[in-house]
């Protein structure tokens, strides 16, 4: 007859935290996406260094941010320091 091993009584207990742990350093990707109405593949060929491209929003409008291509929230677009940042208003 076979018996099951029951390996429940022999493993430690992991907390939801010590799960978490080794999926922390795991790789992904945040992208934060914009939409040019009009824009063409003549107007993409003509960008240069320096070049300004008008997205037709309004400063402060919400723009989707995502993770792996998944949507996790929305953001804004802001100067931190000399670079461009999105900070996260609103989670999904």
């Amino acid at each position: 007859m076979n018996n099951p091993v029951n390996t429940h009584s022999t493993e430690q207990s992991t907390t939801v935290e010590d799960r978490w742990a080794e999926a922390l350093c795991l790789p992904c990707r945040a992208t934060a996406e914009i939409s040019i109405q009009g824009f063409t593949v003549g107007q993409l060929l003509a960008l240069k260094v320096n070049s300004i491209v008008s997205t037709g929003q309004e400063e402060g409008s919400e723009i989707p941010v995502l993770v792996n291509g998944q949507v996790i929230g929305w953001g804004e677009f802001e100067v931190a320091g000399q670079r461009l940042a999105v900070r996260l208003v609103e989670l999904a």
